[in-house]
């Protein structure tokens, strides 16, 4: 025999109301205005669908589906739209999309050191405990901001903070395209933060002299016994000083084989198909990257590569970043930047900024004055010369 239900301590809870074939069930009650507001049923069987068994149990659930109404504004027995959804759970369904390649089915986790990695990292520590309870139409500019504002106070760099961006950018716009949101709140928030970040070599080096941080790196690069460790292998300091000295691409550079070297005459060939431009160049070779280049290219064949370790990865990209940091932990300078304080230091030196993108930098824009310029690698070689005197030099160059 079923007991009564006590009414007062549990109002909205009863018996099966028809009393048919499971009058031991328990059901919940809504009223007439959340029947009309949300859609839902009357009566709900709690002991069916739910498998509650005692009145207490049965109120908690009441309580937990209006909780659903009062918060989301929909039928809590209905899958929510994408217009509904949590920015936590919608992402979440994005990225597993978005970056299958990085998701490691068996495991259930993302590939280590992947982009999906980076992002999920991100969102976890900075977006979910700030946003992620929001629903995705509810985010607004200011709620980025709060986020970026909060990543500042905890003194993440502006790469990290760039982060924040590569992780809600794509999602939002992917959100424009089904049409769920109007604007990219993640494009507004950061539009006025773009402006303030640095985009110049010498605005990135805070008013330190530039010929000084780059003689640093060439020592630092060039130390054959190095304090910091493994990193500072032969192969990675020539690596990094290709970089430095002649202000090569470091995917082309990672892919020179033996045959591209030539000692005796002192050139690099790079062919147009490791080329970023896809055209055939030339560059002259340091003195002191003879010997190194040497023994690195000893015992190998022909269309093999000089950089046996190097592969066309996150790790080469990042290379000469690492070891920046290592020999000046107070630069914030990667291995792109680099590139450019090369072409800087040219122009410090008197050389002209579309004789740099002809002979050093190797740009081809159809359309530049640099394009149409005939290529000279002995010009390149000459410019490139009067950069390492600078840079083997202790006193300040003169242009």
């Amino acid at each position: 025999m079923k007991r009564p239900i006590n009414k007062e301590k549990y109002p909205g809870v009863y018996h099966d109301p028809d009393a048919k074939k499971r009058a031991g069930d328990l059901y919940i009650r809504f009223t007439k205005t959340e029947i009309a507001k949300y859609g839902v049923k009357e009566f709900y069987n709690v002991t069916r669908y739910d498998g509650v068994a005692t009145p207490a149990k049965a109120y908690k659930r009441l309580q937990y589906y209006r909780g659903v109404m009062e918060r989301e504004r929909r039928n809590p027995f209905e899958e929510p739209t994408s217009y509904e959804k949590r920015l936590g759970d919608a992402w979440q369904e994005w990225a597993l999309v978005s970056y299958r390649k990085d998701w490691n089915s068996e495991k259930g986790k993302w590939l280590y050191n992947s982009h999906g990695y980076t992002l999920q990292t991100v969102f976890n520590k900075w977006v979910s405990p700030f946003l992620g309870k929001l629903k995705v139409i509810d985010v607004s500019r200011h709620d980025i901001q709060r986020v970026m504002s909060e990543m500042e106070k905890a003194g993440v760099s502006k790469r990290g903070i760039r982060n924040l961006y590569n992780c809600l950018n794509p999602f939002f716009n992917h959100l424009i395209d089904e049409e769920i949101v109007a604007v990219n709140p993640v494009e507004r928030a950061f539009r006025g933060w773009k402006k303030e970040k640095p985009t110049g070599i010498l605005e990135i080096l805070g008013g330190r002299d530039l010929f000084e941080v780059l003689r640093e790196l060439y020592k630092g690069f060039n130390e054959f016994e190095h304090p910091k460790g493994r990193l500072y292998t032969l192969e990675n300091r020539v690596f990094a000083l290709i970089t430095l000295m002649c202000g090569r691409r470091q995917g082309e550079t990672a892919q020179l084989e033996v045959r591209d070297i030539d000692l005796a005459n002192g050139w690099v060939t790079v062919r147009a198909e490791i080329n970023k431009t896809k055209t055939f160049w030339k560059y002259p070779i340091p003195e002191e990257l003879k010997e190194p280049l040497q023994e690195l290219v000893k015992g190998k064949k022909e269309n093999e590569r000089v950089f046996s370790t190097r592969k066309r990865s996150s790790y080469e990209r990042a290379l000469v970043t690492r070891m920046i940091r290592k020999t000046d932990p107070s630069l914030s300078l990667n291995g792109k930047q680099l590139r450019k304080a090369v072409a800087t230091a040219l122009e410090e030196l008197g050389e002209s900024a579309v004789e740099i993108d002809a002979y050093i930098l190797n740009h081809a824009e159809t359309g530049s004055l640099a394009h149409y310029i005939q290529r000279d690698f002995n010009k390149g070689g000459e410019m490139l010369g009067k950069y390492w005197g600078a840079l083997r030099s202790k006193n300040k160059p003169v242009s």
